[in-house]
């Protein structure tokens, strides 16, 4: 029996396996020199194009997919610092103590091999992926009065435009002075729970609506109620419902890459001009240097990741005799010491915590998820289910897509997590409507 592969296919998967060899390479090459210099810079290279062609990998064709949405949040958040050596004079590792720049390396393939295998976890797992996804277009539930809906729709946007309004005025009235002093005044946030009130009652309206083009509905609003995160500097937010937005549109409709790009540069410098705002101050000068500045800024969370990876035995003794969060024994190992904030955490740093075999073991298993939603996708946009299933199909985009975004600043079980507690809902409906069903005598 012949096998035929696709010859896109086949040299992504050449590109990987380029890489792995490159990333053994990189850590045997303990000096630094002329020769592991150039290998180096290879390695960055040929990283960067791999984590650039699995935007290209998902299922479905669009420019803003599943995988490239893995590619984006690790290649801003993580990547962008080593990428940015290859063309500025820019240090990797800035804050607190840097032991060498070996050290850095090793960090750098630390994070690549990481990557690796979430691309080796996605792609081993297409069938059982598939399947698992197949199965889960099958369940549907029960939907609510047109009535009880309204009502969850008018409660939905009176708590958004309450947030929207309250950053407004919030904003107004701390604008000019210090932002991380206005930032340790309860007041200044405490007006936030009411946008997350606005967003559950819309994921009960995408569970239990009718209205059958309510993704993009909901999306639009999330990202409407989220200009207000924007009043206040919280700019993280925002970016992530701007995303979910541009994603949804382009599963229902179509994107352009040239208006992706566009978006993309738009959205650093943008992010720049508010980080000025926040400050005070002017940053940087220049288009070119803006973009680079917050590319530098944003890849912030490698940090995290080579304490993990340096200090493992001061974060040992840090984590077992205090009950500091993860990112903040990080920080003070490496004698970080921030007026306000940190580096928070990173999903590659903490993996690779529990050690190689479980890092490993972890990114398997999250590319596996990836492959997961991405067929959950791929099946909500070719239509292959009745109307009355779309519930739970919705649901799990709108949950998971925003943590999907942020995924390697944020704890390791984060998007996992996420999996399962839309996992638990999904199944607990299903029983539900399958016995109400059952009671009143409704043929399945």
């Amino acid at each position: 029996m012949m096998i035929y592969v696709k010859r896109s296919g086949l040299l992504f998967f050449l590109l990987l396996v380029l890489n792995f060899v490159l990333a053994i390479f990189v850590v045997v090459s303990v000096d630094v020199g002329g020769a592991e210099n150039l290998l180096y810079k290879c390695f960055l290279v040929g990283m960067t194009l791999l984590l650039g062609f699995f935007c290209f990998q998902g299922r479905y064709k669009s420019p803003l997919n599943i995988p490239s949405l893995v590619s984006i949040s690790v290649f801003f958040f993580m990547w962008a610092r080593p990428f940015l050596t290859i063309f500025f004079d820019k240090a990797v590792v800035e804050a607190g103590i840097v032991l060498s720049e070996n050290s850095v390396r090793q960090s750098v393939v630390t994070l690549a091999l990481g990557f690796i295998f979430i691309v080796f976890g996605y792609l081993l797992s297409g069938r059982l992926s598939f399947a698992l996804a197949g199965r889960l277009v099958t369940l549907s539930t029960f939907t609510l009065s047109r009535f009880a809906n309204g009502v969850i729709i008018f409660l939905a946007l009176f708590s958004g435009s309450f947030f929207l309004i309250k950053s407004f005025f919030v904003a107004r009235e701390y604008i000019g002075g210090d932002y991380f002093e206005a930032l340790e005044d309860p007041e200044f946030h405490a007006h936030i729970f009411t946008f997350f009130i606005a967003k559950s009652l819309l994921l009960l309206w995408a569970l239990f609506g009718k209205y059958s083009n309510r993704l993009m509905v909901i999306s639009l609003i999330w990202l409407f109620f989220s200009v207000g995160f924007l009043m206040i500097g919280l700019r993280g937010y925002f970016f992530i419902y701007l995303f979910l937005f541009v994603f949804v549109y382009g599963v229902e409709k179509r994107i352009s890459y040239v208006f992706l790009v566009l978006l993309g540069v738009g959205s650093l410098f943008f992010a720049n001009v508010l980080l000025e705002y926040r400050l005070g101050f002017q940053v940087s000068s220049g288009v070119l240097e803006k973009i680079s500045q917050t590319l530098h800024g944003q890849g912030a969370s490698f940090e995290v990741l080579y304490g993990a990876v340096n200090f493992s035995n001061e974060l040992d003794e840090c984590l077992n005799s205090t009950a500091e969060e993860f990112g903040i024994c990080v920080d003070q190992v490496r004698h970080i010491n921030f007026v306000s904030g940190g580096f928070s955490t990173s999903f590659f740093a903490e993996a690779f915590y529990q050690g190689w075999i479980f890092y490993i073991f972890w990114c398997l298993v999250f590319g596996f998820f990836v492959r997961v939603l991405d067929s959950v996708v791929f099946l909500y946009k070719e239509g292959r289910f009745s109307g009355r299933n779309q519930a739970f199909i919705i649901f799990m985009i709108l949950s998971v897509v925003p943590t999907l975004v942020y995924f390697s600043r944020s704890s390791m079980y984060g998007v996992l997590m996420k999996f399962i507690q839309v996992g638990v809902v999904v199944l607990v409906l299903a029983v539900m409507t399958m016995q109400v069903k059952k009671y009143c005598g409704v043929p399945r």
